[in-house]
């Protein structure tokens, strides 16, 4: 088994809200504020600037593609490019703060899951589209209140959604399915609020302070390790190479680490 833990070497404030982080291969970290305001810090030792506002509230999600972002705002799905905007969608939900998305850079497609307020339509739905919004339709449903959503290497959508009162689970999203009556893969107790495919596991944050690491054991079984276990209300979080980096919702401060192997035996 592979033992992890994570040690912070820097604090940063300055955020109100903190929902969503980004940082980009030259460790520039964007952060994304609940007010609807895009703020980066250029470095470790900086104070955030202000990137992009006047977004819709509630934002929501931020993804970046080169040098264009995408971001979930009010009841928006925009892509922001240097030149411009192009709307990709105009229905969000405004009910909550339990619409996601996410990128499949690989092959093309946006994947957007909408809150499942049965009084609207589009409730519950999984759906894919081009990622210049072009080909939308509905790709699965069943989803009562969706948390997170990322694509696996296969390009495989995973998405966390609440299963009942105060119990969540990770499903695998496949086209055509109605989840209402099916079983997730992994089941929580705590409220995640985010997830992050890293390699064949789940790195998955919990508004409780943890941060913990699912991983595939054998077929369906997977193994559960604590990456983080911290007095935070962890909103987001992000991995780029041996750093991790998180956002508190209450404080506004952005905590950065180091994963350290401490011991492998396979």
């Amino acid at each position: 088994m592979i033992w992890l833990i994570a040690f912070f070497d820097s604090t940063l404030t300055g955020v109100p809200r903190p929902v969503d982080i980004y940082v980009d291969n030259d460790g520039r970290i964007y952060v994304l504020s609940l007010n609807g305001k895009i703020w980066v810090y250029d470095d470790l030792d900086d104070t955030p600037r202000i990137y992009m506002k006047g977004l819709s509230q509630p934002a929501l999600e931020m993804e970046f593609l080169g040098d264009t972002v995408f971001v979930m705002h009010g009841r928006y799905l925009d892509a922001f490019f240097p030149s411009g905007r192009l709307r990709i969608v105009n229905f969000v939900p405004l009910t909550g703060n339990n619409s996601t998305f996410t990128l499949d850079t690989v092959r093309g497609y946006i994947y957007m899951a909408l809150e499942g307020i049965w009084q609207f339509r589009f409730a519950g739905r999984v759906f894919r589209l081009d990622i210049d919004g072009r080909n939308l339709y509905a790709y699965s449903a069943g989803f009562r209140r969706p948390v997170a959503i990322d694509v696996d290497s296969a390009g495989v959508p995973w998405i966390i959604s609440e299963v009942g009162d105060g119990v969540y689970g990770l499903y695998p999203v496949y086209e055509g399915l109605n989840y209402v009556n099916l079983e997730p893969l992994i089941y929580f107790s705590s409220r995640p609020t985010d997830l992050q495919i890293w390699g064949n596991g789940f790195l998955i944050s919990f508004d409780e302070g943890e941060v913990i690491l699912y991983r595939r054991f054998r077929g369906e079984i997977y193994e559960r390790e604590v990456l983080l276990r911290t007095p935070y209300e962890i909103s987001s979080i992000f991995l780029r190479g041996d750093s991790i980096y998180f956002s508190d919702y209450v404080s506004g401060r952005i905590y950065v680490g180091r994963l350290k192997l401490l011991e492998a035996n396979r």
